[in-house]
């Protein structure tokens, strides 16, 4: 340096060298990248829950179950007054000895046509008009047996049993009541079979669909999933997809809680995320070398998820230091 003594502009060569190449020290990414956990809220809904109703209009005369009660499959939930359906029942099934009885007649009349015919004691005419008494006869006698059965059939309806292992989530009816049909008596909630639900932001579908582990959270543990299916239509209002997950342990029907999973990519920590001109990236060490990494889509001081190998270089003291207008550099390639 010009009018400066030679051992003086010798040490302030040194000094000058020593802030333009500040000491470097290096990590590898998979030292310091962090694996963050997502959450939404998540329902543990029934597979069937069911709002059982009459179907014949009849007065209340029981109801033997109470709400929150747990009941087995085909238990007798509500009785209603079976009386109109006795009579009707009776009715029938007495139309249909009547018919019989005709029908025999009729019968006979055509045995004995039959016979006659033979001998030509009668007509053809009247041997087709036997033929055709008989005929009616018979479907007459069909015709009742089938009133019969929607008889019987009106008479089961009295009685509503459970269509499955279940609880009684609510009792909407009470004894003396008229129930006519379609009045919703009970509703009654599958017991052990249910799944979970979740909507999850579109944006966070591929992290889902990659995470190597799902789960519920509960009041004291962590409950492990799977996700059975996912909605191919995306709620306009908030972007989001109905997710269903499945748990291999019974799980409390209307249990709402969160779906935890962790990233399957590494991110890259805030401290390490720094501004060059308008980009923002990352210094990286490669060949002994410090370069500026850009990272799309990153913001200053939070987390950003990459996609390079675990063993990628990273500059960790003197980042700070480096020239923040050096040439930037793509990303390298995730290892396959």
């Amino acid at each position: 340096m010009r009018g400066l003594p030679a051992g003086l502009a010798l040490f302030a060569g040194l000094c000058l060298n020593a802030v333009a190449a500040p000491a470097l020290t290096s990590r590898p990414l998979s030292a310091i990248a962090d694996y963050p956990a997502s959450s939404v809220t998540a329902t543990v809904v029934a597979d069937n829950e069911s709002r059982l109703a009459a179907e014949v209009s009849a007065r209340i005369e029981a109801l033997p179950v109470r709400t929150g009660e747990r009941v087995a499959k085909g238990a007798v939930l509500a009785r209603l007054d079976a009386r109109s359906a006795e009579v009707e029942l009776a009715r029938a099934r007495a139309q249909v000895d009547i018919l019989q009885n005709r029908l025999a007649l009729a019968e006979l009349q055509l045995e004995q046509a039959n016979a006659l015919k033979e001998r030509q004691y009668v007509s053809a005419e009247l041997l087709k008009q036997r033929q055709t008494e008989a005929a009616v006869m018979r479907a007459e006698v069909g015709a009742a047996q089938q009133a019969v059965k929607q008889a019987e059939l009106t008479r089961e309806r009295t009685v509503i049993k459970a269509p499955f292992a279940g609880t009684v989530k609510e009792r909407l009816a009470s004894v003396g009541e008229l129930a006519a049909p379609g009045t919703v008596l009970l509703v009654l909630t599958e017991q052990g079979r249910n799944e979970v639900r979740a909507l999850v932001p579109e944006m966070q579908m591929a992290s889902l669909r990659g995470a190597k582990t799902l789960g519920l959270r509960m009041a004291d543990r962590q409950v492990p999933l799977t996700i059975a299916r996912i909605s191919g239509v995306i709620e306009r209002r908030d972007q989001t997809r109905e997710v269903v997950l499945t748990a291999k342990e019974p799980l409390p029907n209307g249990y709402t809680s969160e779906l935890v999973w962790v990233s399957p990519l590494p991110f890259l920590p805030a401290s390490y995320v720094q501004q060059r001109g308008r980009e923002f990236g990352a210094w990286l060490l490669v060949d002994g070398k410090p370069v500026f990494r850009v990272l799309p889509g990153a913001q200053a001081g939070r987390p950003v998820a990459v996609n390079w190998p675990l063993d990628t270089l990273l500059v960790e003291q003197g980042r700070f230091s480096l020239n923040p207008v050096a040439p930037a550099t793509p990303a390298p390639a995730a290892k396959k």
